[in-house]
């Protein structure tokens, strides 16, 4: 049977609202971005997950926190821990304009 694969971007972040996004690359997540965090939780009841790999960014952190515990809230259970990824790291956008 093929995997599925699902890549979810981070909720919205301070920088987004701020549109500061080189400035300010560890920012925190807006209430809307806990938010939209906990509304693909929700989704993610209905899929069969194996494993969850997130960035070592704070608001992708705060993105798969919260995207869990809405989860558990509804009593679905992940029997799994988030893996933190290290080269999950966005680039630097800067690097490659010229």
């Amino acid at each position: 049977m093929p995997k599925i694969i699902t890549v979810i971007r981070h909720g919205e972040a301070q920088h987004n609202v701020d549109h500061d996004m080189l400035a300010k690359r560890d920012t925190i997540l807006t209430k809307e971005g806990r938010k939209q965090a906990k509304a693909v939780g929700k989704y993610l009841i209905n899929h069969k997950i194996d494993v969850v790999l997130t960035s070592p960014v704070l608001r992708a952190l705060q993105t798969t926190r919260h995207m869990l515990t809405s989860a558990e809230s509804l009593d679905q259970k992940f029997r799994f821990k988030p893996e933190v990824v290290l080269d999950l790291r966005e680039r630097v956008r800067t690097n490659c304009i010229g």
